[in-house]
């Protein structure tokens, strides 16, 4: 999986993408970045120890881009109602937010070392990954993440996400 700060620079380095009013750019990257980095979540699900390759397990049905839709139109209705439910100011609001979530999944399926991703579920539980890996595995130990090889994640994510 790509660590949290490469989900989390895409909005900042994309936030441009959705032209909103000044006052509202702020909460637009907050939520952008929720949106692109609450995937992750379902690791909560080893704890009760769901198998990373079932639909519950991580990189399951919470990086699909079907979930990253709903969040993005939940996001922008709840977030968002300033700027008038449906209208275009609004819609493009959703469609970045959308952009963001599913950057998720496909940051991930640009990643070594794991399962794909199942980013067409409910149609196909299949996982998939990209055919170009260029991303390391974030390592998930607090001496590995703070160590060289957290350190050597960091910089391959910022060659190749971030710049």
């Amino acid at each position: 999986m790509a660590s949290l700060f490469a989900h989390a620079a895409i909005p900042v380095v994309t936030r441009g993408g959705a032209a909103v009013p000044a006052a509202l750019e702020r909460r637009l990257l907050v939520v952008a970045i929720a949106c692109a980095t609450w995937a992750d979540l379902d690791l909560v699900t080893l704890a009760f120890e769901v198998r990373p390759n079932e639909i519950a397990g991580h990189r399951g049905l919470t990086h699909s881009l079907f979930v990253a839709a709903l969040v993005a139109l939940a996001a922008s209705a709840a977030f968002f109602r300033s700027l008038r439910v449906g209208s275009r100011a609004w819609w493009r609001v959703a469609a970045f937010l959308f952009a963001m979530g599913a950057s998720h999944g496909l940051l991930d399926a640009a990643t070594t070392g794991q399962d794909g991703v199942a980013l067409f579920w409910p149609l196909t539980p299949h996982r998939f990954m990209l055919p170009f890996r260029l991303l390391a595995s974030c390592p998930l130990g607090l001496e590995e993440a703070l160590g060289t090889w957290g350190f050597l994640t960091l910089a391959n994510e910022m060659l190749y996400v971030v710049l």
